[in-house]
């Protein structure tokens, strides 16, 4: 920190071993060519941790307590290398957080990320943890862990997030607005959750891709003003509880050989409300839920 700030016009690698804390308040600038690799352990503004508060962080941050990293190809984790980053702002980077190691973890908690191309390329078979973040101008981003914790955070103004893991995904309390592909494309193979989330003005909302042996559960969001459907799931056991469809084009496409709808809202859908595909022995459980002032067929 006393020498901040850092211009780094080389990549930077930190060996298998060293740990490299970077303080609040540090800032580094990268060269648009060049990347800091990881194959140690990188603690990136956790040394006072002044954004306590468990709600989504606003935008704009105190640069005395936040670290600030610009430009370049990003951060890459390889090997047994591992990151923990809290209060880090990621700015104009090409990549910004990149996992390639070797069944390592990555945590990020009240980070901001803006204006960079691949926010998170989390690919190694580790657990991912990314919390109390905003996601800003971004294009998109690729997690591929064994496990995926998304929690209270915030896109907006991006592309596509993209996530396929061999096991769990537990996506909540999330916002995700004005995304101009689809919000979250998802492909897991066992147990997940998508909960208590806003989904707002996107071309597309949320698309289920799973095994048919796992559940995926949709419980207690909402979709509000998507431009096509708002969920299209193409599963074998998925719940859909507790949900509010308002204002989209279409709300909801299922192809499904079990499938439980209970106690969900459709309203002011300007086409379908629900669509749903179901084989002719199909388990399906569909009671309480409430259909008015759309404009295509409650159920088809």
């Amino acid at each position: 920190l006393v020498n901040s700030p850092y211009y780094l016009n080389a990549d930077v690698v930190i060996e298998s071993g060293v740990t490299l804390i970077i303080e609040n308040g540090a800032r580094i600038y990268l060269n648009d060519s060049h990347l800091i690799k990881c194959n140690g352990h990188i603690i990136s503004g956790c040394n006072e941790f002044v954004a306590s508060s468990s709600s989504i962080p606003a935008r704009g941050i105190d640069e005395t307590q936040f670290v600030y990293f610009y430009g370049g190809e990003g951060i890459m984790m390889q090997g047994s290398g591992f990151g923990h980053f809290c209060n880090t702002q990621f700015d104009a980077m090409k990549s910004a957080l990149i996992d390639d190691s070797d069944n390592t973890a990555t945590f990020v908690d009240h980070c901001w990320f803006r204006q960079t191309n691949k926010a998170l390329q989390l690919k190694s078979t580790g657990t991912h943890y990314i919390r109390h973040s905003v996601f800003d101008e971004i294009y998109d981003s690729v997690i591929t862990g064994t496990d995926v914790v998304i929690d209270n955070c915030r896109f907006d103004t991006f592309y596509k997030l993209f996530a396929n893991t061999p096991s769990n995904i537990m996506f909540r309390n999330s916002e995700l607005v004005n995304c101009q592909s689809v919000c979250f494309e998802v492909y897991a193979s066992q147990n997940s959750e998508f909960h208590n989330n806003l989904v707002m003005s996107a071309e597309q909302g949320l698309v289920i891709k799973t095994d048919e042996t796992s559940m995926f559960k949709v419980s207690s969001n909402t979709f509000m003003n998507c431009r096509d459907f708002a969920v299209e799931s193409y599963h074998r056991l998925t719940v859909f509880e507790n949900n509010v469809f308002d204002g989209n084009m279409h709300a909801l496409f299922a192809d499904e050989n079990k499938f439980t709808l209970i106690n969900n809202t459709f309203i002011n859908n300007r086409g379908l409300a629900a669509e749903i595909q179901l084989d002719a022995d199909v388990d399906a459980l569909i009671e309480g839920n409430l259909f008015a002032n759309n404009g295509g067929d409650a159920c088809t």
